[in-house]
C-alpha cells in the first residue's frame, strides 16, 4: 500500500508513471530490497509468474490503488494469523474471566466464577453461576465466533456442532484433517450438580427453586436453544 499511495489517485482516471519513477518509490519504500520486491510486485514481459498488480506496459507502470487495496485486506489477516490468534485467545479468556461476570452483574444478578466441584482435580468445572429473582443459572461461556473474515463462513458451519457438544458433553477437534472426539461433563450434568451443590457455592436454594442451564457466546447464536438450554450473546445476557 505504500508503494501504490506514492502515486496520484484520480477519479475516472487510470494512475501511471514512468518505470523509473515505479522504481525509485520501491527503493524508498523497500530500500535495499527493492530489486526482490520488484520482482514480487511487478507483472512485465519478462516476468509473467508474479499476479498483475503493478502491471509494466511500454515504458509506463499501471498503479491500481482499488486491487492494492482489495489484495491488502486479503493477505493482511493471513499474514498476522498468528498475532490475531493470540488475541483472540485473550479476548476469549477475558470473556470467561472478566466480561461475562460483568454483563450478569449489570444485569442483577448475582455471579459467581469458575465452580468446581473441589479446589483440587476436579472433575467438573462450570464457567459461573448467575442467580436472580429465584432462577439459577448454570453459565458456559465460549469465546466462538472471533474469527478472521475470512474463515467466518468455514468456521461458523461447525458452531451448531459444537454448541450442541457443549450441552451432551463432546468437545470436538480436528488435527490434520482428522476430527476426534471425547467425552467430558456436560452442561445437564453440571445443572444436576448446581441443583444439589448451590448452598455450597454461596446460593440459596429455597430462593433459587428454578435451575436452568445457559450458553453464552461472543457471536449471534446460530439457534436459540437446544434440550432446554439457551444459547445467547453476550450482548443478550440482560434478557435473561
Amino acid at each position: 500500500m505504500e508503494v501504490a499511495n506514492g502515486f496520484l489517485l484520480v477519479r475516472d482516471v487510470i494512475t501511471a508513471t514512468i518505470a523509473t519513477e515505479f522504481q525509485n518509490r520501491l527503493a524508498q519504500v523497500f530500500k535495499d530490497k527493492a530489486d526482490q520486491a520488484k520482482s514480487v510486485l511487478l507483472f512485465s514481459e519478462d516476468n509473467t509468474a508474479t499476479f498483475p498488480l503493478f502491471v509494466l506496459l511500454e515504458d509506463h507502470v499501471l498503479i491500481s490503488h482499488r486491487t492494492a487495496y482489495l489484495i491488502y485486506l486479503l493477505l493482511h489477516p493471513i499474514i498476522l494469523k498468528d498475532h490475531f490468534d493470540t488475541e483472540t485467545l485473550r479476548i476469549s479468556k477475558e470473556l470467561e474471566a472478566n466480561r461475562t461476570k460483568e454483563a450478569f452483574e449489570r444485569a442483577g444478578f448475582k455471579y459467581v466464577s469458575d465452580v468446581r466441584d473441589r479446589p483440587k482435580t476436579p472433575t467438573l468445572q462450570i464457567d459461573g453461576l448467575a442467580g436472580k429473582t429465584g432462577v439459577l443459572y448454570v453459565v458456559e461461556v465460549k469465546g466462538w465466533g472471533l474469527t478472521p473474515f475470512y474463515e467466518h463462513k468455514k468456521r461458523h458451519e461447525y458452531l451448531t456442532r459444537d454448541l450442541k457438544g457443549v450441552i451432551d458433553g463432546v468437545e470436538y477437534t480436528t488435527r490434520n484433517g482428522k476430527l476426534t472426539c471425547r467425552t467430558k461433563p456436560s452442561l445437564l450434568e453440571k445443572i444436576e450438580y448446581a441443583r444439589g451443590k448451590m448452598q455450597e457455592h454461596g446460593f440459596d436454594p429455597t430462593i433459587h427453586r428454578s435451575v436452568k442451564g445457559v450458553v453464552v457466546i461472543e457471536d449471534f447464536p446460530p439457534m436459540d436453544q437446544y434440550k432446554g438450554i439457551r444459547i445467547v450473546g453476550l450482548r443478550d445476557v440482560p434478557s435473561l
